[in-house]
């Protein structure tokens, strides 16, 4: 079977008669155009994703003067980390998420999901259909992570679309205006999230980010007192 070509808008618009197919020959396999292997299962991708000998190090983009925001977000991300990088930044994620913010979310998660199927259902009775990705599957995970992170308005409203655009970077192909706009949203983003931990060190709250800078400021005053022998 041919490779697919990934900046193709009808392969983009469904792909996925073509990984089947893929997946009827093999679960591996070479991409030419990518100039990379292509794991197509669930086994496959899974095996790749939890190998330790395929670690992931973030390379900034280039040039890397005209993407400064982008490359910041991307290097010090705990998804971009190995090594001791990732393991500092798990510990602080793991010991917040442990103050038990998932049990903390779980009405209100119930809430916004049964809001959005409730309009999907008003569409299908209008329309006669209701597109669920539109309706749920693109917009209910950014509602949950402004609700984890306490993310107000009118940044809470803007990170559907900060994210979106940051993500064409990631395509094989985005062009200059794309690369362009994507480091915009970063920058913007950027400075809403230093807006963001700044407002919350002044006024902590019961979201993931108060407890990630009060478990920061527990590591920092922790390796910074003496050790005795």
């Amino acid at each position: 079977m041919d490779a697919f070509d990934p900046g193709d808008p009808g392969f983009l618009a469904d792909p996925y008669p073509t990984f089947a197919a893929l997946r009827a020959l093999a679960p591996v396999h070479e991409h030419p155009l990518l100039g990379i292997p292509v794991a197509v299962s669930h086994a496959a991708c899974s095996e790749v994703l939890r190998g330790r000998d395929l670690g992931r190090i973030w390379v900034d983009a280039e040039p890397a003067t005209d993407f400064p925001a982008f490359n910041l977000l991307h290097r010090n991300s705990l998804l971009e980390r190995e090594g001791p990088p990732h393991d500092r930044l798990r510990r602080l994620v793991a010991g917040a998420f442990n103050r038990g913010h998932t049990a903390r979310l779980e009405p209100r998660v119930r809430e916004l999901a049964d809001a959005h199927v409730a309009e999907l259902v008003e569409g299908i009775r209008a329309d006669g259909s209701a597109d669920l990705m539109a309706g749920v599957a693109a917009v209910l995970p950014v509602e949950v992570i402004a609700e984890l992170l306490g993310v107000p308005e009118p940044e809470r409203s803007a990170l559907r679309g900060w994210s979106n655009t940051i993500v064409t970077m990631y395509e094989p192909d985005p062009g200059r205006v794309r690369r362009a706009a994507a480091e915009r949203a970063s920058a913007e983003f950027v400075e809403a999230l230093r807006g963001l931990a700044a407002h919350r060190r002044r006024h902590p709250g019961d979201d993931l980010i108060s407890d990630l800078l009060d478990a920061d400021l527990d590591a920092t005053s922790s390796s910074a007192r003496p050790h005795c022998c």
